[in-house]
C-alpha cells in the first residue's frame, strides 16, 4: 500500500549525503512545518530522505539550514521511547520530489540579510573571462545580431 504526502518545509539543519554499502547515495535532512494558528500553533518535524539521482546531484549545496523546500513522497510514522520514558512519534519521508521555494540560501549566505563581507566574497568569486570562454566557447559579443544598442532610433513613442 502506498501513500503520498506533500509539504513545504523549512530546513532545521544542513542536508548531508551518505553512501550506502551498495553504492546508492542517500540525501537526508530535517524539516519543520508549522500547523494551526494562534495558541494552537505547533511545529511538525519530518526527517526527509531521498535516494538515487536526487541525492547525487548538486541539490545538496542549496539545502542549508533555513532554506524553504517543497517535498513530496511517501510518509511513515514510527514510535519510540524517549529519554524521559514517554512514547514519542517520529515522521519520516522518502521523498521523490524536492524543489527549492522562496529565496535561495547557500552555504555562503545562510542569513537573509546581506552583509558587506558576503558581497565582497561574492565579487571575488565572480567568474572570469576565461571561465566564460570555457562555458560558452568564446567571448561575449557587444551586439545582438548585426545591430548594436547604439544603432537603435532614439525617437521611441513612449
Amino acid at each position: 500500500m502506498s501513500n503520498s504526502f506533500s509539504a513545504v518545509l523549512t530546513l532545521g539543519r544542513d542536508a548531508e549525503v551518505k553512501q550506502l554499502s551498495s553504492g546508492t547515495s542517500v540525501l537526508s535532512f530535517s524539516g519543520a512545518c508549522n500547523t494551526g494558528y494562534g495558541d494552537k500553533k505547533r511545529t511538525l518535524w519530518v526527517r526527509v530522505s531521498a535516494l538515487g539521482k536526487i541525492a547525487e546531484g548538486t541539490l545538496v549545496n542549496f539545502l542549508v539550514k533555513g532554506q524553504t523546500v517543497f517535498c513530496s513522497g511517501e510518509l511513515s510514522q514510527s514510535e519510540y521511547a524517549g529519554n524521559d520514558g514517554l512514547q514519542k512519534t517520529s515522521l519520516e519521508m522518502i521523498s521523490n520530489t524536492i524543489e527549492l521555494v522562496g529565496k535561495k540560501l547557500d552555504a555562503m549566505d545562510s542569513s537573509p540579510a546581506p552583509t558587506v563581507q558576503k558581497a565582497q566574497a561574492m565579487r571575488n568569486n565572480a567568474p572570469t573571462q576565461s571561465a566564460y570562454d570555457k562555458l560558452y566557447g568564446g567571448k561575449p559579443s557587444k551586439s545582438v545580431g548585426n545591430t548594436s544598442f547604439d544603432d537603435f532610433d532614439d525617437s521611441v513613442p513612449f
